[in-house]
C-alpha cells in the first residue's frame, strides 16, 4: 500500500491519476537517479556554491570578531590605566569621582563590545552549521541502492522518513528533496 511507505504530506499532486505501483516505481527511480555520477557532480557543484557563500560570510564574521576583540583589549587597557592612576596618584574627591566615572564608562563599553562579539560568534557558528557535505547524502543513497529491494515496508518507511524531506509528483517528474541537502 502506497501510504504505508510514504507519509501523505510528502506526496502531492497527481495521486489519483497514477497507480500506486507505478508511482512507487517512479519514486524509487527518482531516488536512484540521484546516485549517477552526473547527478552527484551536480549535487556537489550546488553544495560547493552553497558552502562558498557561507564560508565567505564566516570568514568576514571571524575578521570582524578579531577586530572586536582588539577593541575590547584596548578598552580594557584604558580602564586598567585609569585604575593604575587611582592607585598611584593623589587626587581630590572630585577628580576621583571623574576617574571612577571614566572607569565605569570603559566597563560598560567593554560589556557592550563583548555582547556584540558574542552576537558575531553566534552568527558565524549558525552559518557554519549550515555548511553541507555530500558524504551523508552519498551514504544514504548507497544504502538505498544496495538494500531497497530487500527492505521491509517498515525499513523502507524508516529510510524514507530519515532521508527524504519531500516528494513532489507532477505530470513531468517526481522531485525528491533530500534532508542531507537542506541547510539546517
Amino acid at each position: 500500500h502506497f501510504h504505508s511507505r510514504y507519509p501523505r504530506e510528502w506526496c502531492t499532486s497527481l495521486l489519483n491519476s497514477v497507480s500506486f505501483k507505478t508511482l512507487h516505481q517512479q519514486v524509487f527511480e527518482a531516488i536512484l537517479n540521484h546516485a549517477s555520477e552526473e547527478a552527484l557532480a551536480k549535487v556537489q557543484k550546488s553544495i560547493n556554491q552553497h558552502n562558498e557563500k557561507l564560508e565567505a560570510r564566516c570568514k568576514k564574521l571571524s575578521g570582524d570578531m578579531v577586530k572586536m576583540r582588539k577593541t575590547i583589549d584596548a578598552t580594557k587597557q584604558k580602564r586598567e590605566r585609569y585604575f593604575d592612576s587611582l592607585l598611584n596618584g593623589s587626587f581630590t574627591p572630585a577628580e576621583r569621582k571623574r576617574i571612577n566615572a571614566k572607569i565605569d564608562e570603559f566597563e560598560i563599553e567593554e560589556k557592550q563590545l563583548q555582547a556584540t562579539c558574542y552576537k558575531l560568534e553566534f552568527e558565524r557558528d549558525s552559518h557554519q552549521d549550515k555548511i553541507l557535505s555530500i558524504s551523508s547524502f552519498k551514504q544514504a543513497l548507497a544504502e538505498f541502492k544496495v538494500n531497497h529491494e530487500a527492505m521491509t515496508d517498515d525499513e523502507l518507511h524508516r529510510w524514507l522518513h530519515t532521508n527524504i524531506a519531500k516528494i513532489t509528483v507532477s505530470e513531468q517528474e517526481v522531485k525528491i528533496d533530500f534532508k542531507a541537502l537542506m541547510p539546517k
